[in-house]
């Protein structure tokens, strides 16, 4: 009938969704939490950075740039991230010192990264805001970290503001870069552990990992489409899908020196607003 795969969601999953709609008259809500795609219109993903354990030979001078802020010589890896923890894009091979909005600006002005007009990415608030990338609200709370311990303390998530019901809402969403990253290196002991290759080799060995990731995702979820279950809902639990190693670091140096722009800035206060009023009415 002329059905076919679209990229984001295979032709098997559009013919089960459809089904899942005739027969149960679920909502496109929560057939989108079924199987686990997501509704967003405007944005695509998350963008964040991690470091790999890089072998540097003794002999390179260019050997302390390797060297992060732990005094450990790693490569600073950065990578686009959909809402289906699948990678869009990787630049590997930076080193260590690198600050991440360097590797972003050059991702984009060599065109490794592409943003589709009228969309955007979440980052966190090491980044500049511009109409492609949407960061937080800076001098707000924006760990998952900070948010998890008020709650604990104030018996709950509240919020002062609406800025701070923004960020949490923003790291929540942007978190699934660091998950991803977490699945890919548990999956792949070598990204933990370097082996002594030469270091383009490492940098490929990174792309490799991230590649096969994505495909062992789709072939898990064609599989799933075949399952008997496939009507039944899930059972999630909420408080797994949030959270992480590594989300209390502090932003890099360099912040204060990012500037905002005004489409962005404007775009941060829509969804703030939105966001404070639905709380508020609730």
């Amino acid at each position: 009938m002329g059905l076919q795969s679209n990229g984001d969601v295979t032709l098997e999953e559009q013919v089960a969704m459809f089904m899942q709609c005739l027969g149960q008259a679920h909502n496109l809500r929560t057939i989108g939490e079924d199987f686990q795609h997501s509704l967003e219109t405007d944005a695509i993903g998350a963008i964040d950075g991690t470091h790999i354990k890089a072998y540097v030979d003794q002999k390179d001078e260019f050997k302390e740039r390797f060297i992060n802020r732990k005094g450990e010589a790693t490569q600073n890896v950065m990578a686009a991230v959909d809402f289906d923890e699948n990678f869009v894009g990787v630049v590997a091979g930076w080193e260590g010192s690198a600050h991440d909005n360097i590797i972003l600006r050059s991702a984009v002005e060599e065109g490794f990264l592409r943003v589709p007009h009228g969309k955007y990415y979440l980052v966190d608030a090491g980044y500049a805001n511009t109409p492609q990338f949407l960061a937080p609200y800076r001098r707000v709370s924006y760990h998952m970290a900070s948010f998890r311990d008020r709650a604990r303390a104030r018996g709950g998530y509240q919020y002062d503001n609406a800025e701070e019901l923004f960020n949490h809402r923003h790291a929540q969403l942007r978190n699934v870069v660091k998950r991803t990253f977490g699945i890919v290196k548990n999956r792949f002991h070598i990204l933990n552990d370097m082996l002594r290759f030469d270091f383009k080799t490492q940098v490929k060995i990174v792309a490799a990992c991230c590649t096969l990731h994505n495909f062992i995702k789709h072939h898990n979820r064609l599989r799933n489409v075949s399952d008997d279950n496939i009507f039944e809902v899930p059972q999630f639990n909420q408080g797994s899908q949030v959270g992480g190693n590594g989300d209390t670091e502090d932003p890099q140096n360099g912040e204060d020196e990012n500037i905002d722009s005004q489409a962005e800035v404007n775009l941060c206060e829509s969804i703030k607003n939105t966001l404070w009023q639905m709380r508020q009415s609730a």
